[in-house]
């Protein structure tokens, strides 16, 4: 018999059960409700957005992208999330030397729902091993968050609304 159908006779067994089964079911029932509440309530809405520091990108290997365009997208994006009720948090890194430690110190600050590797490290085959960096630097450190990927510094709201 399956985990789901055991469960259904049981509080089958309980709903039909005395006045004292039927408390401590109720009680299962709202003690369930308030954890399932109070992890969602948490870091719902917490997005962390990790991309390269606009500093530190190779913009030959991105025609008509500059630092300041590149930053003023993020920011935007950043905002737009804001607007879309997110608790947003920029995380720039460079290619790898500080990576680790600064993603770390991120996710470690805040409980998050979501977090976005940014298309600067994806998309770019220069930055695999950053990327699987990251990867797994959020496994390790960010285990029940959502991770998910924008195209470029303008569309980071969809890419988090799919996933948060």
């Amino acid at each position: 018999m399956s985990w789901h159908a055991t469960n259904r006779r049981l509080i089958s067994w309980f709903e039909g059960s005395t006045r004292v089964a039927k408390a401590i079911l109720s009680g299962w029932r709202r003690q369930a409700l308030a954890v399932s509440l109070r992890s969602n309530l948490v870091s719902a809405k917490n997005v962390l957005l990790i991309g390269l520091d606009p500093t530190v990108v190779d913009y030959d290997r991105w025609p008509g992208l500059t630092a300041e365009k590149l930053e003023a997208g993020l920011r935007r994006d950043a905002a737009a999330l804001a607007d879309n009720g997110y608790t947003a948090q920029l995380c720039f890194i460079d290619h790898g030397e500080t990576t680790v430690d600064t993603v770390k110190a991120e996710l470690s600050s805040t409980d998050f729902a979501c977090i976005l590797i940014g298309a600067g490290v994806r998309v770019d085959t220069q930055e695999f091993r950053l990327f699987e960096k990251l990867i797994n630097t959020v496994h390790e450190f960010a285990p029940n968050a959502r991770i998910c990927f924008n195209t470029g510094p303008t569309d980071s709201v969809d890419a988090v609304k799919r996933w948060a």
